[in-house]
Formats: C-alpha cells, sequence, structure tokens
C-alpha cells in the first residue's frame, strides 16, 4: 500500500504495486521532489490566523523551498500552521503580506514558532516528530561563520536579519594584517579606523543601538544629519547609567548657526521666537550661573516652578520671584504688583494703594537720591497732564517743594520756615495751631491753641428791655475780627425809629461772650451816643459781662456812680459808635 510519510509527502509505492505504471508514477514524483526546491506563493485568504496543508502526492506550493505568504490587509500579528505537523523541512518564508503585520510561523499545537515580521524574510525548519519540544525554529540562530583565515581581495557578504548572534574569525588584509576583529562578547577592532568610500564620505544609515564606544580617542565629525522630517539627532547615556553622563565639547557649538561666535551660539531665523527650552518633568526646572570660584550654594540661578513662578536666586537663595499675574517680589513670593520684603509685619495694603508695597517688621522706607546741587522729585500724573503734582526736594538748598496744579503752593526751606506761596492754611473744626512747644507759660494759661480766624460784618439789632430801634438802611452794620477766642468790633450805626423800645438798651454782638468766674468775662470799650435828644453829663462805656449775647452802655459819673442807658437817654432818631473788644465762649 502507498503511503506518503516523507517530509515532502512524496508517494511510496508498496511492493508489487502500480506495475506498468511506475514509469508515470516515478516521473511525478521526481516532479514533486524539485517542487521542494522551488519557488511557491501561498495566500492566507482571510484576517485570520491560517494553517496552510501540504498535499500528499500532488503539486503544491506549500512544499516550494522558498514561500512567500501573501494576504488581504491584517489588523493584527497572525499565525501561520505548516501542517501536517510530522513534516520536518527547511523553508525560506517571506513575509509579504499587505497590512503591516508580523505572521508567526507554527507546527500548531501550542508549539515552538517563529515571528516574522512584516516585509522580512527567515530561513526556518520544522522539527516534525524528530525533536521535543518540536515546533519551528530559526535556522540562522548561533549560526557561526567559521573555518580558517583566508587572504582574500574583496568580500560580498550576504544580508543576515534576525539572528541573535554570529560567530565570525579574524578578518586579514591580504598582507596579512589584522583588519577588523570582533571578538568574544561583542567587541569590534579596526585597526586603521573605518572609511567610508561613498561619494559624500558618509555612513548612510547608520545605527547604534545601545553601543558602547570607548577608548577611540578623537572623532572627526564635518555634521550629523538627520534623515527625519522634522530633523532629529538624540545623544542617549554619555557615561555609565549611574548618572555620570557627560559630553565635552571643546570649541564654541551653534545651534542654528553655521559660525557659532560664543561658546553657545542658538540662533533661530523665523518669527516664532522661542530659541531654546529647559524642562524638568519632575518639578523646578534650575539654570546656575557661576564662576570658577563658586561651588553648590555660592551658586546662582535662574528657576520656573510649576505654579508658574520665575525667580531670580544668588548665594542659594530666592531674591526676586515674578508670579503668573506679573506680580514682582523682592525677597519674597509677591502679595502686590511690586512687594519689597525685608521681613513680615502683619500689615496688608489699601486696595486703592497696592502697587508698591515695602514691608518689613521693623523700620521700613523708600529712599531717593540725587546730586548735592540737584532734585529728587516724585511725580503725579494724569492722562491731562505729565505733572498735576510733585513733592520735590531740592538739594541745592535743603528745601522742600509741594506742588499740585502744576503750581507751587508750599514751601518748606531749608531754615524751618514754611512758605505758604498760593493757597490758604485750612485748620479743621476744633483744631488749630498749638503754641506749647513756645514755653513761658503765664500763671492760670488755660489754652495755648489758635483754632480760629473770622472777619466779616453783621448787622446788630438794638432792642430795650422791651420794644426795639429800627436803623437807617446803608448805616446798619458793624465790622468784626475773631482771632481765636478774640473778638474786636466796630463800627457806627444810624437809628431812625423808635418801636415803643422801653428799659436798658441792648446792642447784639456777632458772638456770645465768655463764662468765667471772678468776671474775667467783663469787657469795656468806647462808646459814641450823638444827637440823643437829651443832656449826657457821665463818661460813656460800651460794657460786656459774661455768658451774654449783647453790650450795654454804661454811663459812669465823675462821683462813681454808674447806670445804663435807656430809652429815656434818646430819642426817636440818634447814632451809635463803638469800638469793643471781648472773649468769646
Amino acid at each position: 500500500m502507498a503511503e506518503y510519510t516523507n517530509d515532502l509527502r512524496i508517494k511510496e509505492i508498496g511492493i508489487g504495486e502500480e506495475a506498468g505504471a511506475w514509469g508515470t508514477t516515478l516521473n511525478t514524483q521526481l516532479g514533486l521532489l524539485a517542487e521542494g526546491f522551488s519557488y511557491g506563493v501561498e495566500n492566507l485568504g482571510s484576517d485570520a490566523n491560517a494553517t496552510i496543508t501540504m498535499a500528499d502526492g500532488a503539486s503544491d506550493e506549500a512544499r516550494s523551498l522558498y514561500l512567500k505568504i501573501t494576504s488581504t490587509s491584517l489588523s493584527a500579528t497572525r499565525t501561520v500552521t505548516l501542517a501536517p505537523e510530522s513534516v520536518s523541512k527547511v523553508w525560506i518564508i517571506e513575509n509579504a503580506t499587505t497590512g503591516s503585520q508580523s505572521i508567526t510561523i507554527t507546527q500548531g499545537g501550542g508549539q515552538h514558532g517563529v515571528t516574522i515580521p512584516n516585509g522580512q524574510v527567515k530561513i526556518v525548519y520544522s522539527t516534525g516528530d524528530s525533536e521535543s519540544p518540536s515546533g519551528v525554529y530559526d535556522a540562522l540562530d548561533n549560526l557561526e561563520l567559521g573555518g580558517a583565515a583566508t587572504a582574500v581581495t574583496s568580500v560580498t557578504a550576504p544580508l543576515i536579519e534576525g539572528s541573535t548572534s554570529v560567530q565570525t574569525p579574524l578578518i586579514e588584509y591580504t598582507d596579512g594584517d589584522d583588519a577588523i576583529t570582533i571578538a568574544d562578547g561583542g567587541g569590534i577592532t579596526a585597526a586603521n579606523g573605518i572609511t567610508s568610500t561613498a561619494a559624500a564620505n558618509t555612513f548612510g544609515a547608520t545605527s547604534f543601538n545601545d553601543a558602547d564606544i570607548t577608548n577611540v580617542g578623537t572623532i572627526s565629525l564635518d555634521s550629523i544629519v538627520s534623515d527625519a522630517s522634522p530633523s532629529v539627532v538624540t545623544i542617549g547615556h554619555l557615561g555609565s547609567p549611574a548618572g555620570n553622563d557627560t559630553l565635552v565639547i571643546n570649541g564654541n557649538v551653534g545651534i542654528g548657526e553655521t559660525a557659532p561666535d560664543r561658546i553657545f551660539h542658538v540662533k533661530r531665523s523665523d518669527s516664532a521666537g522661542t530659541v531654546a527650552k529647559f524642562e524638568n518633568s519632575a518639578g523646578t526646572v534650575y539654570i546656575e550661573l557661576n564662576t570658577d570660584n563658586q561651588v553648590g550654594g555660592d551658586a546662582g540661578y535662574l528657576s520656573y516652578d510649576s505654579s508658574k513662578n520665575l525667580a531670580l536666586w544668588t548665594d542659594d537663595t530666592q531674591q526676586v520671584t515674578i508670579d503668573a499675574n506679573g506680580k514682582v517680589g523682592i525677597g519674597a513670593t509677591p502679595d502686590y504688583k511690586l512687594h519689597v520684603f525685608t521681613s513680615d509685619s502683619s500689615a496688608s495694603a489699601h486696595a486703592n494703594a497696592d502697587d508698591l508695597f515695602i514691608e518689613n517688621s521693623g523700620n521700613a522706607g523708600m529712599t531717593i537720591g540725587s546730586g548735592t546741587s540737584s532734585n529728587g522729585s516724585i511725580f503725579f500724573s494724569d492722562s491731562g497732564s505729565t505733572l498735576s503734582g510733585q513733592i520735590e526736594y531740592r538739594h541745592s538748598d535743603d528745601s522742600l517743594m509741594l506742588i499740585t496744579g502744576a503750581t507751587n503752593r508750599l514751601h518748606i526751606k531749608g531754615d524751618g520756615d514754611l512758605d505758604l506761596i498760593n493757597g490758604n492754611l485750612i485748620v479743621a473744626n476744633g483744631h488749630g495751631i498749638d503754641f506749647s512747644a513756645a514755653g513761658g507759660d503765664a500763671t492760670g494759661m488755660s489754652s495755648e491753641l489758635l483754632d480760629d480766624y473770622e472777619e466779616g460784618t453783621y448787622n446788630p439789632t438794638v432792642t430795650a428791655d422791651s420794644g426795639s430801634f429800627s436803623m437807617m438802611a446803608g448805616s446798619d452794620e458793624f465790622s468784626y475780627i475773631k482771632i481765636g477766642s478774640l473778638v474786636h468790633l466796630q463800627g457806627y450805626i444810624s437809628i431812625n425809629a423808635d418801636n415803643s423800645a422801653s428799659g436798658t438798651i441792648k446792642v447784639s454782638i456777632p458772638f456770645s461772650s465768655y463764662n468765667a468766674s471772678d468776671d474775667p468775662d467783663y469787657s469795656y470799650g468806647t462808646v459814641l451816643v450823638q444827637n440823643g435828644g437829651a443832656t449826657i453829663t457821665q463818661k460813656l462805656y460800651s460794657f460786656i459781662t459774661g455768658n451774654i449775647d449783647c453790650f450795654y452802655i454804661y454811663k459812669v459819673g465823675d462821683d462813681g456812680t454808674a447806670s445804663y442807658l435807656d430809652h429815656g437817654d434818646v430819642d426817636t432818631n440818634w447814632q451809635l459808635g463803638v469800638t469793643l473788644s471781648y472773649t468769646s465762649r
């Protein structure tokens, strides 16, 4: 009985079978044998795992030595099972599938497999039932290119991909000198360096993956150019992974500049603006500024933190801070637009005056320095004027000038004199000028505060115990001056009508008189009664007692007797003149 148990699934005729047909059968099997060294193509048919089964005794491209596997577009790595599982054979398999996916070649049953990336070719072999664990393996794993050293003029080497190691003897020049040695452990020695003979004198797409280049002296490069878009050149670990990464460049470094004129020259020629970026993904990023004799904390720094604070450090101390809102702090993180901080005062700035805040738990202040013959000034301006107001200190005569409305108002002179140039001195009610510093007070002094000044005219009223008198229009005013509590009044009035007046005559005053004990509130002045219609032989005085709002006219005889002027001493038409000073309340 015929069998198909060999690794190419060729028909093996049983003894005595197919008499007269051996020639035809043999020719068919020889064709299948040749097929095992041929090129073939198998298509997976769908986006799924697939099984390729070698046909028994019949032509099948799965039997080909070079097998190209194609497919529709794959969405993931697919497993291709070579059946039957008993076949032990060598294949050269190309992953020509669509979709940029890898394929894994196995013999099924969870056995060992080989993964072939898209677009690559691998030489694999299946063990069939001859080895445990059985499966599909990479034929070039641990491939040794051995043999005795041979001097050759040139060698064209094939591309070997996917191997985990390649072992080779020493490669020598034709004269026997060592050329390139690949040592056990991976070290490569080139006796006289590596030189490219390409037209542009470049290595092309050369990759050093996790490689160490040591003890090579000087590497001279015209340039390092990336073929990526945008261009990226990455330099990874420069030293041990423990952190001693150092890149030393002797000479000027230019980034974006082919002729750097500084040790580090960064240039950008477009309008984007940013030319350098410093980043610390773990927190605050620092740029250190150092001189030759400074170490560690003695250095200066520029820092930027996760709260968007930009800071300037000196002597390892944060000195100036600009926060995310544009506030500037000198000595501290700012609470105000410009915050000059020495120590915490627990004070706060007013909302209408918080652009500059100078803070100290002790004395705090600001100094404006200028030349000995120059001025130091603070100017106040608005949209209508650059000089609405000004505080100016003049060093030439050590005087202070206060200016408002662009006009000099107050001048404090170097000798202490106060010159009110343009304006009045207005004192709030209840306050005044305090002369207590003058000293030399008299016994009984009760006040040294000059708190009032007033001058003007008033219309007095002339009355009696009952009834009153009327005055002529145009001759009905007294003038007065009030300095502190002292009132002086004077004037001349004409009375032209008697409105049933009876009793003592009284003339009103502008301010009520002062009320004191022991009669210090009495005041006397001169008085004129003219054309009264009666003969008055006594001397006349104006007279005020305490706590009243009028003065009396006092008649004093030569014998010392006295009485008040009353309605009987005057008629309907008469004139009154007075000069009187008294103390008001």
